[in-house]
């Protein structure tokens, strides 16, 4: 079962990791802006839009990705990215 976890609205750190199964980037964008997500103090997912309405997202399985820490290290003014955990993240 997938369930949010965390909002990220701008530049910060989650309160905590867990098992990671997907990421959602929602909002009203311009061409070129992006959202980058880093687990365990690496780079790990950017999405970018080529559009003005993005919904870009990836889901990483049943099994998901540990991250121990997880970080939005950039993300375009108003828009939200939803982290996802599974039932035992």
């Amino acid at each position: 079962m997938l369930k949010p976890f965390h909002k990220f609205t701008s530049a910060g750190d989650a309160p905590r990791g867990g098992r990671l199964l997907a990421i959602v980037w929602v909002g009203a964008t311009t061409a070129g802006q992006s959202c980058v997500i880093n687990i365990n103090g690496e780079d790990f997912w950017t999405g970018m839009t080529d559009t003005t309405s993005t919904y870009l997202g990836i889901s990483f399985g049943n099994e998901g990705v540990p991250a121990r820490s997880i970080s939005c290290q950039s993300i375009a003014a108003g828009t939200s990215c939803y982290v996802y955990y599974g039932d035992n993240g």
